[in-house]
């Protein structure tokens, strides 16, 4: 194991590894593959923001349009990134490109918010749909929190699950979101009510998965349930 490692670092040093977005040569020292000027371009959301959604509210004030008309379960959001530019092409090729080593760089950026917003919170994976994990052999959510638990010293509770064969959300439009989550999301660990959740995913765009997610666990008693994300589509 050792040779092998001591080669890798060599074929870094003749070979340095491109830039998982712009293709750069990327330092063999960077513990993500990443070149310096696309990690300057992981900027994150400007404020002011809405209190309910998160993302960066436009001419509205306090609550962007969507979140006006819409109820959620949860009691606010506070996603890190706008999923568009560097944000976007980093997020696809770490979910669709398999460049795990992506995971630290995001889990850095989750401990940020985290520890701004919600200190103290004990963290919940978004679960996978059925299925996807034995597709890709890993899930990109629960890697982010594992590298949150042991690094970065949160509580994570894996305490959801999905069941049933719902579709993939991001095939649906607005309406159907809601209704494809109906009773697809269930807890399967007891919970504490007096301790604050905080959800974890990495892209909110209506909401309804979180919405489904903090339903259920107000449904077993928990009492504080709000969410964090990677970017807001």
């Amino acid at each position: 194991m050792d040779v092998l490692v001591g080669l890798r670092a060599a074929a870094d040093l003749v070979f340095p590894r491109g830039c998982a977005v712009c293709g750069a040569a990327v330092s063999p020292a960077s513990p993500w593959p990443l070149c310096p000027s696309c990690v300057g371009h992981l900027v994150p959301m400007a404020e002011p923001r809405c209190c309910r959604c998160g993302k960066t509210l436009l001419s509205e004030h306090q609550l962007c349009t969507r979140c006006r008309q819409a109820s959620f379960h949860f009691g606010r959001a506070i996603p890190v990134y706008r999923y568009a530019g560097t944000v976007k092409s980093a997020i696809l090729v770490w979910k669709g490109g398999d460049r795990r080593s992506l995971s630290r760089l995001f889990a850095r950026s989750l401990h940020t918010a985290l520890s701004e917003h919600f200190p103290g919170a004990v963290l919940v994976p978004v679960p996978p749909r059925p299925g996807k994990v034995r597709a890709r052999g890993w899930d990109q959510v629960d890697d982010v929190a594992r590298i949150l638990e042991r690094q970065y010293g949160w509580a994570v509770l894996r305490a959801l699950a999905r069941v049933g064969r719902a579709r993939a959300q991001k095939t649906l439009g607005l309406a159907e979101r809601a209704s494809n989550l109906s009773g697809s999301i269930v807890v399967t660990r007891p919970l504490v009510s007096s301790v604050p959740y905080v959800l974890v995913d990495d892209i909110i765009t209506t909401g309804a998965t979180l919405d489904s997610c903090a339903r259920a666990l107000l449904s077993k008693g928990a009492v504080s349930v709000n969410a964090v994300t990677l970017a807001a589509h």
